[in-house]
């Protein structure tokens, strides 16, 4: 078996991991204490932009095959949790985005979605059904999406359209 066979298994691993620990993240914490834990600026420089474009792909890729095993009966924000986690820790700023909709399947529902720098990470598929209301995250300069207002880290206001254009 090839490294790369088992790097891909220790990142599927890593993200159920990350994953059941969003699903506890959320059950415990209020969305106000949620919140500023998840837009703390990371504790180093970001990592270079090719790294950080391979780090969400890969990353991307292993939470949606978790979410595709619906072991672990995650939501949209436990996904988002769990990508924003493993990035992090890869040096990777990232943005929540949070929107709502009246589906005719399903009728009012909210979504969550997590961007980086190198565009959707998980949940930005569905984002264009979604009018963005808040979105939050982490600082770094240069690099704040342009439909995210939230100066600090704190919750801003989003604009109409994503700052990445759905595929």
């Amino acid at each position: 078996m090839t490294a790369d066979f088992w790097q891909r298994w220790s990142l599927r691993l890593e993200a159920v991991v990350f994953v059941a620990a969003a699903r506890l993240i959320l059950a415990v914490l209020p969305f106000r204490r949620l919140q500023p834990a998840l837009s703390r600026p990371l504790a180093g420089p970001p990592a270079p932009a090719a790294e950080q474009a391979a780090a969400t792909a890969s990353i991307q890729g292993a939470i949606l095959w978790v979410w595709r095993r619906g072991w672990l009966r995650d939501s949209c924000f436990h996904r988002a949790i769990a990508a924003h986690l493993m990035l992090r820790r890869r040096g990777v700023p990232t943005w929540f985005h949070y929107g709502a909709a009246t589906l005719a399947t399903r009728g009012l529902t909210g979504h969550v979605w997590l961007t980086s720098a190198a565009g959707p990470v998980v949940g930005g598929d569905q984002a264009p059904d979604y009018v963005p209301l808040l979105c939050w995250g982490q600082q770094v300069t240069g690099e704040q999406p342009t439909d995210c207002n939230n100066p600090g880290g704190e919750i801003g206001t989003c604009q109409s359209k994503p700052h990445w254009e759905p595929q």
